[in-house]
């Protein structure tokens, strides 16, 4: 199974919301087209659902895998594990990991996280 493991840009350093787009976009195509391809692309996308990136997934043939579960809730999520249509009946489970395992408190107690988005966990048979 080939896994691709994105981080794509986003508007911060893009200078717009238009130039972040394309730069996704850009971004993202490249990842399809390198040989061999993906079965699974996930990873911080940086798009909400809808978007150019999401499209262009969809349109080549992947799915959402919160989709897929029942799972997506938010349209304000941006990180997605995307699974290749022909391997999407392996998808048994999908998580966002936002328990305490992922919080943490300082010698100071102050508490923090480690990382500003919730960790995705797929199952696939």
């Amino acid at each position: 199974m080939e896994v691709a493991a994105v981080h794509l840009p986003s508007n911060r350093y893009a200078g717009s919301p238009s130039a972040g787009e394309a730069a996704r976009v850009v971004e993202l195509r490249r990842v399809l087209a390198e040989p061999p391809r993906p079965d699974v692309v996930a990873g911080d996308m940086n798009c909400p659902p809808g978007s150019a990136p999401y499209r262009i997934m969809s349109e080549a043939g992947y799915v959402d895998a919160a989709v897929a579960a029942g799972s997506a809730t938010s349209e304000r999520r941006v990180d997605y594990v995307w699974i290749d249509a022909g391997q999407a009946s392996r998808l048994t489970g999908f998580a966002a990991l936002d328990g305490e395992g992922f919080r943490r408190v300082d010698a100071a107690g102050t508490p923090w996280t480690l990382s500003d988005h919730a960790p995705l966990m797929v199952e696939l048979t």
